[in-house]
């Protein structure tokens, strides 16, 4: 999702609502993520956004977190070979 799509969406609820975000706006993670677990793999600014998009198709069960960011990153990387 875009900065964007993010801020639209918000915009459909009232001000004062409450609501629970997920907020990952820095690439880093999967930056060194994809660098320190997989041999100093270097993705590219459309393989971070693959990884991204594959991430928040996420399973609502699992949630974000390292695995599905994980699993994303060797989906992507499979697509090298």
């Amino acid at each position: 999702m875009t900065i964007e799509q993010a801020i639209e969406r918000l915009q459909m609820y009232k001000d004062q609502q409450k609501v629970i975000a997920i907020d990952w706006f820095d690439q880093e993670d999967i930056i060194n993520k994809a660098y320190n677990d997989h041999q100093g793999t270097e993705l590219s600014r459309d393989e971070l956004e693959q990884v991204a998009n594959l991430m928040e198709e996420n399973d609502p069960n699992e949630g974000m977190n390292w695995w599905t960011m994980d699993s994303a990153i060797e989906q992507v990387l499979d697509k090298r070979n």
